[in-house]
């Protein structure tokens, strides 16, 4: 996609800058593709930064933006179905049907400079009901747009999108009254969940298409840095790093994620609970560029306060991304100065 450099004077709502903008003090003031609005377009202005890049794009009216949301909402139903028919077919007996896995990996990869489309899409379509199959094209969408924030290749995205859609497999052997109880598991039932890891990587070890990694992936997505996951209790450069990638995808969908036995939370709790327990758990760097170029994707989204108020986010500052700036009634709330008031959902 291409950019060009524009006097910040020039900028208006709706165009998506393309790269980060750095204040004179060299701190971060806004992540890259961060769509601009009049709120940060100030900001912008007060902190004298003269100019910036934002993305050319050719796409023009909201007509094209809709018409991409639904293209996006019928591919994610669709992969969805795909899958679901998948694991229902290997639960009768059949074997991994790899042209579908590879056909839904493919489709799911065609969406990959969708950042914002997807992040709505993901947000909006939340099936209790249908957990475990959305869960896994869920964890494949936000692990493609890691690997895309981290600069991997084409070959290895599509191969981490792959290692995502098959990293619960081995959930197929676990009987389903472990697997889909609605209250807390006892300690015998959860090293039986536990199990689901091993299962999966021998399930597709005999797959001649399936690679190393993409194995690895499903062996070790619960592992953690300070050695505290399973299977094998790894630490830190021991871990695949595909697995890193996956695991911080799973978590970030667990906890967004309507449940049976529980309400989602907040994108912004599940910010928190990274920042305070991930430091442990996940690789940090992988960590931090998730944080920072998903947290800057929810500008412009809707939230309902504690206090009653329908808002809007108009600005979520890269320093703290738990406590965004949001516009009610053309009033700006900053949310770390009024620690009273708590963002209840986001639409």
């Amino acid at each position: 996609m291409d950019y060009i450099y524009i006097p910040t004077s020039s900028c208006k709502s709706g165009d998506v800058i393309a790269f980060d903008v750095i204040t004179n003090h060299g701190a971060t003031l806004i992540i890259k593709n961060t769509t601009l609005n009049d709120y940060i377009i100030k900001k912008l202005i007060k902190f004298k930064i003269e100019g910036l890049w934002i993305y050319e794009t050719k796409i023009t009216g909201k007509l094209d933006e809709y018409d991409s949301r639904e293209r996006l909402e019928v591919n994610y139903k669709g992969s969805i179905a795909a899958l679901k028919k998948s694991l229902i077919n290997m639960l009768k007996g059949e074997e991994v049907n790899l042209d579908i896995i590879n056909s839904v990996s493919k489709t799911i990869y065609a969406e990959v400079q969708e950042d914002i489309n997807i992040i709505k899409c993901l947000n909006s379509i939340k099936d209790a009901d249908e957990y475990t199959y959305s869960h896994s094209i869920n964890v494949a969408f936000y692990s493609m747009l890691i690997c895309k924030w981290l600069g991997l290749s084409e070959t290895e995205i599509l191969r981490v999108i792959e290692a995502a859609l098959l990293h619960d497999i081995g959930k197929i052997k676990i009987e389903s009254t472990v697997l889909n109880k609605k209250g807390k598991l006892t300690p015998d039932e959860f090293e039986i969940i536990k199990k689901h890891t091993v299962y999966g990587y021998e399930i597709l070890k005999p797959l001649k298409n399936i690679s190393k990694d993409e194995r690895l992936a499903v062996l070790m997505h619960h592992e953690k840095e300070d050695g505290s996951g399973y299977p094998f209790g790894a630490k830190g450069d021991k871990i695949n790093r595909f697995a890193k990638i996956i695991s911080i995808a799973d978590v970030y969908d667990a906890i967004t994620s309507d449940r049976v036995y529980k309400k989602r939370s907040t994108p912004f709790e599940a910010f928190q609970f990274f920042q305070i327990s991930g430091i442990r758990y996940f690789d940090l760097i992988i960590m931090k560029e998730f944080l920072s170029h998903i947290s800057a994707l929810y500008i412009g989204f809707k939230v309902m306060l504690s206090s009653g108020d329908i808002g809007q986010i108009v600005y979520i500052p890269p320093f703290n991304i738990t406590e965004p700036i949001v516009e009610v009634n053309s009033n700006y709330i900053d949310l770390s100065k009024n620690s009273d008031i708590k963002i209840l959902s986001i639409f």
